[in-house]
């Protein structure tokens, strides 16, 4: 496994045994590490292509592995028992993806109160293939000038392969097909129907 070490400006948590809980698994899996993740205090990660449930798995083994502390959006259902209380504890933030509720909003202001945040988002909104990826992740880059960081998940070569940032956020459709563009470089679990 590639070593990737955090700077001192990203948001870090865990300890010495998740993050050694983080790498067995990581390992275990057969993944790899390939670029670096840039030294800032707030960014959003777009993790693509997003196809299969156990993308979920190979992120988390990779965030506790770097000891990054990431939050993330993921529906709401799955914020109930038996696994609600381990979602929230990995940094999840429940999304009801039926009602218009504002989170848009709600995490510019999250950006806003907290110099330190790192957020990753599927920008594809689904694991089947998605006509149109949702817009959210760059609407908040642009609306907070946050950079996106891209980041692969290839199935084919069993790598997370962080591309560089993108830093010039202030055109939504550009960031969404500078992402698109990136997310044709890697190889999903699953191929879209």
């Amino acid at each position: 496994m590639s070593s990737i070490q955090l700077g001192s400006e990203i948001p870090q948590k865990g300890n010495a045994f998740t993050a050694a809980l983080g790498r067995m698994v990581f390992k275990l899996m057969g993944w790899k590490f390939e670029g670096d993740i840039p030294n800032q205090p707030q960014m959003i990660i777009a993790v693509a292509p997003h196809s299969s449930n156990q993308d979920f798995i190979v992120a988390m083994a990779a965030v506790l592995s770097l000891r990054l502390h990431v939050s993330y959006l993921a529906k709401h259902t799955l914020f109930k028992f038996p696994l609600g209380g381990l979602m929230s504890a990995l940094g999840g933030i429940p999304v009801n993806r039926n009602s218009s509720q504002g989170l848009v909003g709600k995490m510019v202001e999250q950006f806003e109160t907290h110099p330190q945040l790192v957020l990753g988002i599927a920008p594809e909104g689904t694991r089947g293939k998605a006509k149109r990826w949702k817009k959210g992740f760059a609407v908040i880059a642009q609306a907070t000038n946050v950079p996106v960081l891209p980041a692969l998940l290839d199935y084919k070569t069993k790598c997370i392969r962080f591309e560089p940032l993108i830093t010039d956020v202030s055109d939504v459709d550009k960031t969404i097909e500078s992402m698109q563009a990136y997310a044709k470089l890697a190889s999903p679990k699953n191929q879209p129907i």
